[in-house]
């Protein structure tokens, strides 16, 4: 898993001005809007299956009622602000055309899920994005 593009980072991942390990990193910290000690540790914490660790053994403070939304909708936009800043993904993205983009991981609501009927979330939001790009482009 640790070489999986989605977890791990060439020179990690800023937002709001602060460098992360990865775009993931930034994900699993999502759950924790309200709680610092959490989300800094995750932050400065590079090894994945670590930052899954501190979220599983974690309870967020914040209980959201459409979490599933608000999960869609932060995935959203950390997978549109790795791809915006970089001109070299865009590429990789776009020249994936119309395909059908599986996430085949475990996962059964970020991937395909070990039967493959998982939501595929983020192969969903890559294909959004590249359709964004697309239009951008055009």
């Amino acid at each position: 898993m640790s070489d999986d593009p989605l977890y791990t980072e060439i020179q990690g991942v800023t937002l709001d001005g602060k460098l992360w390990p990865s775009a993931f990193h930034i994900y699993l910290a999502s759950r924790f809007p309200e709680n610092l000690p959490i989300v800094e540790k995750l932050r400065n914490t590079r090894d994945v299956e670590v930052a899954k660790k501190l979220t599983n053994d974690a309870t967020p403070l914040v209980a959201f009622s459409d979490w599933e939304e608000q999960d869609l909708n932060c995935l959203r936009d950390i997978i549109w602000g790795k791809f915006k800043v970089s001109p070299s993904l865009q590429d990789l993205l776009l020249i994936t055309g119309r395909a059908e983009l599986v996430f085949v991981d475990d996962d059964t609501v970020l991937g395909s899920g070990k039967d493959g009927k998982g939501l595929n979330m983020i192969g969903t939001v890559l294909m959004k994005t590249r359709t964004r790009l697309s239009k951008l482009a055009a």
